[in-house]
């Protein structure tokens, strides 16, 4: 049996950011994005895609 090692492009690193669109709050995972109405959602949506990822979240804009 041959066995060799391959090679995974590594995930990270990065971060799931969030940012402020105006009245919205935009989800941010390398090139993909989502658009949400509250930022509670936003973060928890945020914080779902980064533990798959084990990432951090980035909080780009505070809630007002």
């Amino acid at each position: 049996m041959i066995a060799g090692i391959i090679k995974f492009p590594e995930r990270g690193p990065f971060a799931v950011r969030i940012e402020r669109e105006g009245a919205a709050w935009l989800v941010i995972c390398r090139d993909h994005g989502w658009l949400h109405g509250a930022h509670h959602e936003a973060l928890a949506d945020a914080h779902t895609i980064a533990e798959g990822f084990g990432v951090a979240v980035e909080l780009m804009g505070r809630p007002q």
